[in-house]
């Protein structure tokens, strides 16, 4: 099928989590860690999960941990989540309602996902004191498994490769990607620069501009991640917002609003009313992100376009074809 090719520079601005990147399980693995530092020196009450810190090898490759239901039902959770702390209240969740935790991993239909979306609001309110302890060990110990072996650490998480293939098109069809954050934009970028690794090999030679010769011999232009177009918390500033990522990708590309559509991969009304009150009205939710399908029905409501995760290239070129940019 013939990709449309727009007429001038288009901006897809993609997020990284949910759409780019599959880091959940990273997430669980730091925050088991994280929960049982925390048991272990008397900060927080409650069982521990598995007895003990877990290695990083072991919980890539020990099936009883990696796809026990802890873990499922942590990744099955992860649309409540907004910030490091928030995964303290999905464990404690986990722990407190182990028959509903089962049932989200087999079914996320709306009633239990109101039952666990109001347990989590409750528990935030109980635990602001562990809140914060929680979101520093997380940090902690992050930075301490990076330390440990920064290439074990990168197996932990995976690019959605559907997604990959997607923007492989639309770059090869003169779409301009970027990547947008509100993680910082130096580990992003070695997060891509691991993924072009020939051990994992996920972004093919001509995907990622490594190096002044990469850029020559592909042209700065073509690869479709280059260092520069990552926008994360370093150019952020004031604009803490969706739309101000945004508004940087349109100064970085010299081009008017209309010219920058939103990728991502859940709905937030908020973070939507603001994009459009600053000019950008041309939002995409994936399908197969960190969403439940009450966010899809409400993109919907919303008359933001829903779209899977497979052929999202032909459905937005053909987007830009009717809109005639």
């Amino acid at each position: 099928m013939a990709i449309y090719r727009p007429k001038g520079n288009l901006v897809i601005a993609s997020s990284i989590e949910g759409v780019f990147n599959n880091g959940v399980r990273e997430c669980a693995y730091i925050s088991l860690n994280a929960h049982q530092r925390m048991l272990a020196e008397k900060l927080l009450k409650g069982p521990s999960f598995f007895g003990r810190m877990l290695d990083m090898k072991e919980f890539r490759e020990v099936e009883a941990i990696n796809q026990s239901e802890t873990v499922q039902a942590f990744v099955a959770l992860r649309p409540l989540v907004k910030k490091a702390a928030d995964y303290l209240n999905i464990l404690q969740l986990i722990s407190d309602w182990p028959n509903e935790a089962r049932h989200i991993i087999q079914s996320k239909d709306d009633a239990v996902v109101a039952f666990f979306t109001k347990k989590f609001e409750e528990k935030k309110a109980q635990t602001a004191p562990e809140r914060l302890i929680f979101d520093q060990y997380f940090y902690d110990e992050r930075k301490a498994r990076q330390a440990q072996s920064e290439a074990e650490w990168f197996l932990l998480q995976e690019p959605f490769i559907d997604t990959l293939s997607e923007l492989r098109i639309l770059n090869q069809h003169g779409y301009t990607i970027h990547l947008v954050t509100s993680k910082d934009e130096q580990s992003t970028w070695d997060l891509c620069r691991a993924y072009s690794s020939p051990l994992a090999g996920f972004l093919e030679a001509h995907d990622i501009a490594l190096s002044e010769e990469d850029r020559v011999m592909f042209g700065a232009r073509k690869c479709m991640i280059r260092r520069e177009c990552i926008i994360g918390k370093e150019r952020m500033g004031d604009k803490k917002s969706k739309a101000g990522q945004l508004e940087i990708s349109a100064e970085l590309e010299g081009v008017p609003p209309r010219r920058v559509w939103r990728l991502d991969d859940m709905y937030n009304a908020d973070e939507v009313a603001g994009m459009r009150a600053a000019g950008f009205n041309t939002i995409f939710i994936v399908k197969g992100g960190y969403a439940f399908d009450l966010h899809y029905r409400q993109a919907e409501k919303a008359e933001i376009p829903v779209v899977e995760r497979v052929g999202m290239a032909s459905f937005i070129a053909e987007y830009a074809c009717q809109l005639g940019l």
